[in-house]
């Protein structure tokens, strides 16, 4: 299984792409889905079988994708002003190593659901 997530699905969501962009748009789509199925072992089988839809994980690449191409160097504050001029900036943890990330929610989504009991299941006696 491929990855799912195509540049025109993320064209929809953000911009139209120039030609000399496509390509990098590609790379990092592809970057995002290796790193999702790192993260989740087994996930391209469950996709497979129809456990997870395709779409779904698609959307997850392109969110996840969406947030490094829309904020490259991980700025999370900054501040500028013009009259006498004032420079700040505040950059995440996560920029020094423009590191990609899944959300929890997202996870959860492509996650495998359990059915039946759990550790902390107490079934009453008979």
């Amino acid at each position: 299984m491929g990855n799912p997530a195509t540049v025109e699905d993320l064209e929809i969501l953000w911009r139209p792409l120039a030609d000399d962009e496509r390509d990098r748009v590609q790379a990092r789509l592809d970057r995002t889905w290796r790193a999702l199925v790192a993260e989740l072992p087994g996930l391209e089988a469950r996709i497979a079988s129809g456990e997870v839809a395709a779409e779904t994980v698609a959307d997850v690449v392109i969110d996840a994708s969406l947030r490094v191409l829309n904020n490259p160097e991980g700025l999370t504050t900054f501040d500028e002003s013009i009259d006498d001029y004032k420079h700040a900036g505040t950059y995440g943890e996560r920029s020094q190593s423009n590191d990609l990330y899944f959300t929890a929610a997202e996870l959860r989504r492509l996650s495998p659901r359990s059915v039946g009991g759990s550790a902390f299941t107490i079934t009453p006696g008979r």
